[in-house]
């Protein structure tokens, strides 16, 4: 039996408008992905593959694609980001990343990821090598924040992006 749970394969553009950041979705999650990722396939300890087709890309800057699974309890959310300062691409082309997947993700607070509740987001992310994401606006715990990246350095940036999650062993 085929185990593999392909949580996204799709074409994205990033533009001025999107900056870096596109929501693959939130709440009503796709059919094909089930309610619990613990049962009644158990992808704890697993790995995701992410294969990037980059057909074109504004310039050589390297640029690092996040995907961030969040899921909600108690009105709070909690996620995993996958890619951190690994995929990281520079040019048009084919790349390949795997990732384990455990339960305490860097960039996130808190760190917990619960297997075993729904997904309730997915988000493809860009961000620069010092792990900031490309947006000029978004908000934090502190308030407002207003950065200002080049975004001519990062987008357009177009790209086939499929995400695979594998069960143990």
């Amino acid at each position: 039996m085929d185990s593999a749970l392909v949580l996204v394969d799709d074409v994205f553009t990033f533009t001025e408008e999107t900056q870096g950041y596109i929501s693959l979705f939130e709440g009503a999650r796709p059919p094909h992905i089930p309610a619990s990722l613990e049962s009644p396939v158990d992808y704890r300890g697993g790995h995701i593959d992410l294969f990037l087709d980059v057909r074109e890309k504004s310039t050589a800057e390297p640029v690092n694609v996040l995907l961030r699974l969040l899921v909600r309890r108690h009105a709070r959310e909690t996620c995993t980001v996958i890619g951190y300062r690994r995929a990281i691409v520079r040019t048009p082309g084919e790349y390949h990343f795997a990732e384990r997947i455990t339960e305490t993700r860097p960039m996130t607070d808190p760190t917990e990821f619960s297997w075993n509740l729904p997904l309730y987001q997915a988000q493809l992310v860009l961000a620069d090598t010092a792990g900031q994401m490309i947006h000029t606006q978004y908000e934090t715990d502190i308030g407002l924040f207003h950065g200002h990246p080049d975004l001519a350095r990062y987008v357009p940036l177009r790209m086939r992006f499929r995400a695979i999650l594998h069960p143990d062993g």
